[in-house]
């Protein structure tokens, strides 16, 4: 899957709302931004441990632990993918 396409696969959920895509979207950006200085992010399974990471910031977007939990999956899966 394409960096691109995050939308898409977040859409494939018909019950997802553009601003909650949105949110999760921008969300999987930042956090993939952050891994090739903080290539730990490729191991955590906890999201609560990206705001270990110097840098993270998501106060402003303001996403559910869902969101996070998922667009830190996301942005693990497009980053090994893409490399």
């Amino acid at each position: 899957m394409k960096a691109g396409n995050i939308h898409d696969a977040i859409h494939k959920n018909a019950c997802t709302s553009e601003q909650y895509a949105a949110t999760a979207d921008e969300l999987t950006r930042r956090i993939m931004a952050l891994i090739p200085s903080n290539p730990q992010i490729l191991d955590m399974s906890n999201p609560w441990d990206l705001f270990d990471i110097s840098g993270f910031e998501c106060s402003d977007i303001g996403p559910s632990l869902y969101q996070a939990g998922w667009s830190m999956r996301m942005a693990q899966q497009l980053y090994r993918e893409e490399g």
